[in-house]
């Protein structure tokens, strides 16, 4: 049995419930179908108008992030893994709550994601889904940039995927924001800059 399907099975077992975050900005997400992004805040509402920032700027204190799948194509997720990659010249924040959706198992050390789901996740109403809502204790100003990796040992090779909840042999690749495994999806301390104007060599430079 593979490991995402044998973690439905084993998740149904737990009951593992998280508050719901605060809504506080929303947004228009990054064109195409199965995006993976992370964000500061929580509320994509398709207005062009509000923000979701992928950065936030804490130099000593806990803070919140919200890993979201966009324009989620399939009508429900039973389970995904992913592996988060961390680059800094200084420390790194400490992750306090792997932020787990409800009813939910990771069996792999973080910073990778291999979860299993009990309950189906759904898209919300604007077609997208938070896969989890990582905290972090932040405690030095230096800029960290946060990229998204397929896990040291994926379903799919050079993949991060989800499958369906109704029919787990039925998978999906999720498309990182930067459009790849190398650039970053977020950053602490320090904005990005679009991909498609410098590359991430020139991008780290300015900042080091």
């Amino acid at each position: 049995m593979r490991k995402i399907e044998f973690l439905i099975a084993l998740s149904a077992l737990i009951l593992l419930v998280f508050p719901l975050p605060q809504s506080i900005y929303g947004a228009v997400p990054p064109p195409g179908d199965d995006v993976f992004g992370m964000y500061a805040d929580d509320n994509f509402n398709d207005d062009a108008s509000d923000e979701n920032p992928t950065f936030v700027f804490i130099e000593l204190g806990v803070v919140q992030v919200f890993i979201y799948l966009t324009n989620v194509s399939a009508p429900t997720i039973g389970g995904y893994e992913f592996a988060l990659a961390y680059d800094s010249s200084g420390e790194l924040p400490i992750v306090v709550d792997a932020g787990l959706p409800p009813y939910s198992f990771n069996v792999a050390p973080l910073p990778e994601y291999v979860v299993g789901l009990a309950v189906p996740m759904l898209p919300d109403e604007y077609g997208h889904a938070i896969l989890a809502t990582p905290v972090y204790f932040v405690y030095v100003s230096t800029p960290v940039y946060v990229s998204v990796t397929p896990t040291s040992m994926p379903m799919v090779p050079d993949q991060i995927i989800y499958i369906e909840f109704d029919d787990t042999s039925i998978w999906h690749a999720m498309h990182p924001a930067s459009g790849n495994f190398i650039d970053p999806i977020f950053a602490f301390n320090m904005g990005i800059v679009a991909v498609e104007n410098a590359t991430w060599t020139d991008v780290k430079a300015l900042y080091r």
